[in-house]
């Protein structure tokens, strides 16, 4: 016999606490809706359907506080309320609600984050593609984000001076045009790119 033994009003939720000493939160609506009052026995059904209730509300809390430090993409909500061991029918429910609601949007998310790669450091179309991708962001998107932040336009110049700071870097190690080559594409820059800034440091005098 499962029964409500307390019940505690709270600012937005309602704390039910049973006798099998778990607490279950719920909605002001919800509660009405099933008329609980202390002393009321659940049968199974009941208790089913408000615990889901309940999952819902505290996973919900759970991404709405992971969502108040940075934005996330879907892929990082979905796994995140994974290791905090809801049920993946619960999760789906609240990651489509926050969709919904705008709270969560891949694609405003993957704008905002090429803007704020870009702004820390010169990268290539390549490297924002990987990153997007880990993070479960669709190729459609990804696409049409790296478009919207006009990616594909190369500012040869700043590539160029990395380059060349690189190169100072390396100093007299061996095999400088392939560890150059290498850091180059790791940044993300396509193989047209670093074909061009390999040719402008030979020609200006850069022995590789």
């Amino acid at each position: 016999m499962i029964e409500v033994i307390d019940i505690k009003y709270m600012y937005n939720i309602i704390k039910l606490d049973l006798n099998t000493g778990e607490s279950i939160n719920l909605s002001y609506n919800l509660f009405d809706l099933y008329r609980l009052e202390r002393g009321k026995v659940l049968d199974l059904i009941e208790y089913q359907q408000l615990k889901k209730e309940s999952d819902k509300i505290n996973c919900k809390r759970k991404a709405l506080t992971y969502l108040s430090i940075r934005a996330r993409s879907s892929l990082e909500m979905e796994k995140y309320l994974s290791k905090k061991e809801f049920l993946g029918d619960v999760i789906r429910e609240v990651i489509g609600e926050l969709k919904k609601s705008d709270y969560i949007n891949d694609y405003n998310y993957a704008v905002m984050y090429i803007n704020s790669k870009n702004n820390r450091k010169i990268v290539g179309e390549n490297l924002l593609k990987r990153d997007l991708y880990k993070k479960g962001v669709s190729r459609e998107i990804v696409r049409k984000s790296l478009k919207k932040c006009d990616v594909g336009s190369v500012d040869f110049d700043k590539v160029y001076a990395i380059a060349i700071k690189k190169l100072q870097n390396l100093g007299n190690k061996k095999n400088k045009m392939s560890k150059l080559v290498y850091f180059l594409k790791y940044r993300g820059f396509n193989d047209n790119t670093i074909h061009v800034i390999i040719d402008r440091l030979k020609n200006e005098g850069f022995g590789l």
